[in-house]
């Protein structure tokens, strides 16, 4: 959680000297938004022991996003989780049992410090590699920032956020670069776009199936979410 909120602190440091720097009209009204938090511990460490990629889903190579939706009371329950969107019937069994197994224990979100009712996403993607590992997209932009090719880590970001488009981390690394590129516009998109992800999404939880040999296979998982 503190990494993300140094990051994002950074962006929004950023992000203001531009919009300082332009004629902007004040808004009337301030408000004041705090999201809402799992009571019983962090979200993501709760996910993080309870998620295994379903043996059918790995047997017939079987890979793709399930997108819940879960509204969290002002009275600190919840109601759902409620599907939105699945890739298959494998997918969306394995992630409502597991999913399911949150307990109505929140604290609610505030809007100026009153509790308000609020929707959120849990996103779930599952994802396969036979003999293989995921691309590691921040080692090889991270080199090419080491050498200021700014331009190529950028290409390198946008490829890791059109395999992923849930993640936070991601859009908050390229708006950076593109600060120090002068792209103003594309770190106000990116800035914005982060926001609305922070805001929306309570966990993005990425379950990885691997096969090492046609021998033995080994399923493991891994969690992102964010700071909440």
């Amino acid at each position: 959680m503190r990494k993300y909120l140094i990051l994002l602190t950074l962006l929004f440091l950023t992000f203001s000297s531009f919009v300082n720097s332009q004629t902007i009209s004040k808004s009337d009204s301030i408000f004041f938004k705090e999201e809402a938090t799992y009571l019983k511990e962090d979200l993501s460490k709760f996910l993080r022991y309870k998620f295994i990629y379903p043996r059918e889903g790995f047997e017939n190579k079987i890979e793709g996003d399930v997108i819940f939706s879960i509204e969290i009371k002002k009275d600190g329950s919840s109601t759902g989780p409620i599907l939105i969107s699945s890739d298959d019937n494998v997918l969306t069994f394995n992630a409502a049992i597991v999913l399911n197994l949150i307990e109505n224990k929140w604290n609610p979100a505030k809007m100026n410090d009153i509790p308000i009712d609020k929707k959120y996403l849990i996103v779930v993607r599952y994802r396969l590699y036979i003999n293989t590992e995921p691309t590691d997209y921040k080692r090889k932009a991270l080199d090419l920032i080491r050498k200021q090719k700014y331009d190529k880590a950028i290409k390198i970001y946008d490829k890791a956020i059109k395999e992923n488009q849930y993640s936070f981390e991601l859009l908050i690394a390229r708006s950076q670069l593109k600060a120090k590129n002068g792209d103003y516009a594309g770190l106000k998109q990116d800035y914005e776009a982060a926001n609305k992800l922070n805001a929306n999404i309570l966990a993005v939880v990425d379950v990885i199936g691997r096969s090492v040999s046609t021998k033995t296979t080994v399923i493991s998982r891994t969690i992102s979410s964010f700071p909440r």
